[in-house]
C-alpha cells in the first residue's frame, strides 16, 4: 500500500455507493455492530444521520458529536472509516474513546489502519485534542499493532460493558501540525 496515494475524506452523500459496499463487506464478515443502522435505514438516511451528530444536533441520549473520515484509494472504493469523537463521557471512557476505527476485511494486514489513525490523529488535533483515548479489545492483534504503531501507550485494561471481555485503554499523543 502505497499511503501517497490514499486520500482522507470526510463522510459525504456522494460517497453513498461506495460507502454501501464497504458496509456490505463489513457485515458479510461478521461485524455488523457499526451497521446495525442500516437495518432501519437507507444509506441516504444514514449518512444524514451521521451528519447531524457531526453537528451535535439530535444527539440521541449517550452519544457525542463525532466527525467521520473515510480512507479512500485512487478507485474510489472506501478502505477504512474512522470516527473521531469530539468529546469524551463517561461510556467512552470505558469503551470507545475518542477514535473508533474499522478497515474493510480484504484490506486488512496492509498497513491501512495504521495509516487510518495516522491520519485520524491530525485531525484530532485540528479539533483541538492534544491526546485521544482509543480502546480496542484484549485478543484484537490488529488493532493493538495499530495502536502502538502510532504512538499508543497502553494505559490500563477495563473490561467491556457491552461484551463483558477485556478491553486496553490506550491515550495517545497527537501530532504538532505545521503552522499553515
Amino acid at each position: 500500500m502505497d499511503p501517497s496515494r490514499l486520500r482522507l475524506v470526510q463522510l459525504s452523500p456522494e460517497w453513498k455507493d461506495a460507502y454501501r459496499d464497504f458496509a456490505d463487506e463489513i457485515i458479510q464478515n461478521g461485524d455488523e455492530r457499526w451497521y446495525q443502522a442500516l437495518r432501519e435505514l437507507s444509506i441516504e438516511d444514514l449518512i444524514a444521520k451521521r451528519e447531524r451528530e457531526h453537528r451535535g444536533l439530535e444527539l440521541p441520549e449517550g452519544i457525542v458529536p463525532q466527525t467521520i473520515f473515510w480512507l479512500v484509494n485512487e478507485t474510489g472504493s472506501i478502505l477504512a472509516e474512522l470516527r473521531l469523537r469530539h468529546r469524551l463521557n463517561a461510556a467512552l471512557l470505558k469503551e470507545g474513546g475518542h477514535i473508533g476505527y474499522i478497515v474493510r476485511p480484504t484490506a486488512r494486514q496492509q498497513g491501512v489502519g495504521t495509516e487510518m489513525l495516522r491520519r485520524g490523529l491530525q485531525q484530532a488535533r485540528r479539533l483541538g485534542l492534544e491526546r485521544v483515548l482509543i480502546t480496542c479489545d484484549d485478543a484484537n492483534l490488529g488493532s493493538i499493532g495499530v495502536i502502538e504503531a502510532n504512538g499508543g501507550s497502553e494505559y490500563e485494561t477495563g473490561v467491556s460493558p457491552h461484551t463483558g471481555g477485556p478491553t486496553r485503554l490506550y491515550w495517545i499523543q497527537t501530532p504538532v501540525l505545521p503552522l499553515q
